[in-house]
Parts: C-alpha cells; sequence; structure tokens
C-alpha cells in the first residue's frame, strides 16, 4: 500500500509478487491508505507483514503516524516494512517493528529471513 495522498502502485505490486514468491499470501491495497484502515486490514487477515510504499517526500506528521501503525501492527504479530524512494527519510528512528528496505533484494532477504 501506499499512505494517504501518495497513488503509485508500481512498488507495492513488486512488493506483493516478491512475498508471493517467498510463499506468502498477498493482498494489494493500492495508493493512498489511510493507516488506520491498513491496521484493521492487517488484523482481519492476521498479517505478518505489511508493506507500505514511499515515493514523495514525508508529510508533517507522517513518521508519527508511521510509529502509531507499527505499534498496532506489533500488538497483533505484524511487522511494518517501509520501502520506497523516500523510506529512508521517512522511517521513524529506532523502532522496534519498523523496517525499512531500500530494494526489493532486501525486502526478499527480509522475507526470506522472516520464515527462519
Amino acid at each position: 500500500a501506499t499512505p494517504t495522498d501518495e497513488w503509485h502502485v508500481v512498488p507495492s505490486l513488486m512488493a506483493a509478487s516478491v512475498a508471493h514468491e517467498a510463499g506468502l499470501r498477498d493482498i494489494n491495497y493500492g495508493g493512498n491508505v489511510p493507516s488506520d484502515l491498513l491496521a484493521a486490514a492487517a488484523v482481519e487477515h492476521r498479517a505478518k507483514l505489511v508493506w507500505l510504499s514511499i515515493t514523495m517526500p514525508p508529510r508533517r506528521g507522517l513518521r508519527a503516524e508511521l510509529s502509531r501503525l507499527a505499534s498496532d501492527l506489533a500488538a497483533h504479530g505484524a511487522t511494518l516494512v517501509i520501502g520506497g524512494r523516500h523510506a529512508p527519510t521517512a522511517c521513524p528512528a529506532k523502532h522496534p517493528n519498523i523496517h525499512c528496505v531500500q530494494s526489493m533484494g532486501e525486502l526478499t532477504s527480509f522475507i526470506r529471513g522472516m520464515s527462519k
């Protein structure tokens, strides 16, 4: 998915392919997804991993929103993985339930590491 005000879908489609190849079930919610909706869907579908692509410069308040989302996901056993061009600047510092990746190769490695 992408956060509110981001409409791109290609990185999320790529991430879904990576997850599928690794044997995970993927559900792609597309672009412009409010974080509370994403959290509720993750709980409903018992997600282990939630992907968020951040391609635009982070808007004010996004880091705090991502921290809340990651905490909500952690309470249900899911990890937030953030990728995209602006992932490094959007990722909240030192949050234990957020993993930032800068390539699909890193995402692949992270997913493989989850299954060990």
